[in-house]
């Protein structure tokens, strides 16, 4: 299965429940980490970073294979209690990889394109632009995180509208969202569901995930974590969509890989991000 994930990546300095670290962070980064572990994946970040990243690639394939920006986003994440709260710099630099000739072939070649910003300077024309390439039986998968932030000149993150979703929803097949991305999360999936078509998927921390498919909701349950066993809960929406598009190229069932999703990101909740190995379930 080739995989293009389409946004950002950042530094993350983490001070979560249990631990302090810094590491690579970004949807695009944590999916990249859980996709390698399944079976017949090949997966590709298109994201713009600096040479500050280079030390935690790791393993990971990104466009362009030179740093593009001057220095690597940077998202200062601080839990306590269950809240988060989040500072982001150099997200000015950060600008969306050029359309050129190659970055056109890695589309092409794509069976699932996910598309995951951190920051709202993806505009809508470059992801249409972006999306004329694609195979036509090509899943397109959502993650509007990005969209919903601005940043104050404090750098603290604060909330946006998603202004470009009338725009980019239409070309797209899968929206998976949480329900702290904004107040009234579910009405809004709902509506995205019914005028778009798309399935939207809003993931509800310990509660597991609302499935929003062919007008009708589903809640689909997990087991939840004690809060004193939780290590780490930084990323957990993403390795959540890695999960999801995983099951649901292959099974084109929303239910059943939203039920999957749920089961690989419980387990991470017991590591730091850099740490994880999951156990597929049978």
């Amino acid at each position: 299965m080739n995989i293009q994930i389409v946004g950002h990546v950042c530094i993350d300095n983490n001070v979560t429940e249990h631990a302090s670290y810094t590491a690579a962070g970004s949807p695009a980064m944590f999916m990249q980490e859980i996709l390698g572990q399944f079976p017949d994946c090949d997966v590709t970040i298109v994201a713009p970073y600096g040479a500050d990243f280079l030390p935690f690639t790791k393993d990971t394939t990104l466009y362009p294979h030179e740093p593009l920006a001057i220095a690597t986003m940077v998202y200062e994440n601080t839990i306590r209690e269950g809240k988060r709260t989040q500072k982001c710099f150099h997200y000015e630099t950060a600008r969306p990889v050029d359309l050129d000739e190659q970055l056109i072939e890695l589309i092409k070649a794509a069976d699932v394109i996910c598309l995951a910003p951190l920051a709202p300077n993806y505009s809508a024309a470059y992801i249409q632009k972006l999306l004329q390439y694609k195979k036509k039986e090509a899943r397109v998968v959502l993650s509007p995180q990005g969209w919903y932030r601005q940043f104050d000149e404090a750098n603290n993150v604060k909330v946006r509208d998603f202004v470009e979703a009338e725009a980019i929803l239409p070309i797209v097949d899968v929206v998976i969202v949480s329900d702290q991305d904004h107040g009234d999360m579910a009405g809004i999936a709902a509506e995205w569901n019914s005028r778009y078509g798309c399935v939207v998927v809003m993931t509800e921390a310990e509660k597991g995930a609302r499935v929003f498919d062919g007008g009708t909701q589903t809640e689909v349950s997990t087991s939840p974590v004690p809060p004193d066993q939780i290590i780490s809960s930084v990323g957990a929406g993403d390795i959540f969509t890695a999960a999801f598009i995983y099951s649901f190229a292959q099974s084109h069932d929303s239910i059943r890989a939203a039920a999957f999703a749920n089961q690989i990101a419980r387990q991470c909740l017991f590591c730091t991000p850099d740490t994880i190995t999951i156990v597929l379930p049978e």
